[in-house]
């Protein structure tokens, strides 16, 4: 849902901004494989690579792209619990 921002003056004028809360897509960079990103990335955007269906973020201080989309491949181990005793 958008957001209407701004004042009425005494004049009946309003003056302000209204956002439908869309999201600028040119911070959004799809391509066919991590092999296609920017050998340096934007911190203020997000890479997604469709092949793997995986997001990622760039991180200037590492010079390297983090995958923000895809945790199951870092899971090691699950405990279950104990449900069978």
């Amino acid at each position: 849902m958008g957001n209407l921002v701004g004042t009425l003056s005494g004049s009946s004028i309003l003056n302000g901004t209204i956002s439908a809360g869309v999201v600028d897509n040119t911070k959004i960079i799809q391509c066919s494989s991590i092999y296609e990103f920017p050998n340096r990335g934007d911190m203020g955007k997000i890479y997604i690579d469709t092949s793997e269906n995986a997001s990622y973020r760039w991180d200037e201080a590492a010079s390297k792209y983090y995958c923000v989309g895809r945790d199951y491949q870092e899971i090691d181990t699950i405990t279950g619990g104990t449900a069978n005793g």
